[in-house]
């Protein structure tokens, strides 16, 4: 998902609530878009109708958060890994997992682009117990340059700093 769609029109955040659950953030382009896209997922698990859907949602327009400044290292070709890394994009926008494992003739080249640049971090496959391939995780600085507007930081692999 990026700021601007394939045929050029933003995308936008949208909250949608289904019934009672817990609404979930959404971009897309229309509301009517990010309803059906909840409507797929929905009825992936639900037998439900898509009229039936539309009388048990409800979606509302939120602002879309400003990107947060990306780091001059974090080229595109990186910030796909980093997004790879977080498990982006999914269903929630928040990441749900921090780690990159890559052996010989992977990207661990690129990766330790990011590791000098002080965006990752790295332990060689040689001194794991399993041994093998290298393992890479970005710092919070990595993971918030890799986001997208409306995206966040899984509160388990990214605890907020202590003051």
């Amino acid at each position: 998902m990026g700021e601007i769609a394939a045929a050029g029109r933003p995308l936008r955040l949208f909250e949608v609530t289904i019934a009672d659950y817990e609404p979930r953030l959404v971009q897309a382009k229309t509301a009517s878009e990010a309803r059906y896209d909840r409507f797929l997922a929905w009825s992936e698990v639900w037998d439900i109708a898509f009229r039936d859907f539309l009388k048990i949602t409800k979606v509302r327009t939120l602002p879309m958060p400003p990107r947060a400044p990306r780091h001059p290292a974090m080229t595109d070709d990186l910030r796909e890994l980093a997004r790879h890394a977080l498990g982006l994009p999914n269903d929630l926008p928040r990441s749900y997992r921090n780690r990159f494992v890559t052996g010989p003739g992977g990207d661990g080249h690129a990766w330790d682009r990011l590791v000098t640049a002080g965006l990752a971090k790295k332990r060689s496959g040689e001194t794991l117990p399993f041994g093998g391939s290298d393992f890479y995780w970005l710092t919070r600085e990595g993971a918030v340059s890799a986001l997208e507007p409306g995206e966040t930081l899984c509160p388990e692999d990214f605890p907020e700093p202590r003051p």
